[in-house]
């Protein structure tokens, strides 16, 4: 699912670091500039389908994504789009990502730790810490994340497929 892609595009942000255009004011999250996330926006109904959730946790957040079976295939195109893109990055070309990317990645360089769990259901992705400093910063990551998920799913036309 989309978390496991993500887990490994923070693995290459990490690993690329300054191979990321990055800038301070970019959009949290930015489908059309962030040359990861725009394979998910190119495929018409993909972001509208998916069910997104991020919850805080007392170490830190949990995100939970859900694709249902008529969206599969479509999602496994952008993954696959989208590892193209990470191959860019871990080739040292400079790729622009929107503050979501921006943030996750600083977050696990910062001593975040991420667990990724595959279920019948979807993917969960759980990034926490034992420091309190940390998991303040993935709490504000978290909160900032379910806010702004709010907003870009009030924009967009609801067509949620509730198969499984």
């Amino acid at each position: 699912m989309f978390t496991k892609l993500f887990s490994a595009l923070l693995v290459v942000m990490l690993m690329a670091g300054s191979a990321f255009a990055q800038d301070q004011e970019a959009a949290w999250f930015d489908m059309a500039s962030c040359e990861i996330c725009k394979h998910m926006a190119e495929v018409e109904g993909l972001m509208q389908n998916v069910k997104w959730e991020t919850h805080i946790i007392p170490n830190g957040m949990m995100m939970v994504s859900v694709v249902p079976d008529s969206m599969k295939e479509a999602m496994s195109t952008a993954r696959q789009n989208m590892m193209q893109t990470i191959s860019r990055i871990e080739s040292g070309e400079s790729v622009q990502c929107c503050g979501f990317c921006q943030s996750y990645g600083a977050l696990t360089n910062g001593g975040a730790v991420e667990t990724r769990i595959e279920s019948a259901a979807g993917e969960i992705t759980l990034l926490t810490s034992d420091d309190p400093a940390v998991v303040e910063k993935i709490h504000a990551h978290a909160k900032r994340t379910i806010a702004e998920t709010e907003a870009m799913m009030a924009n967009m036309p609801h067509q949620h497929d509730d198969k499984k």
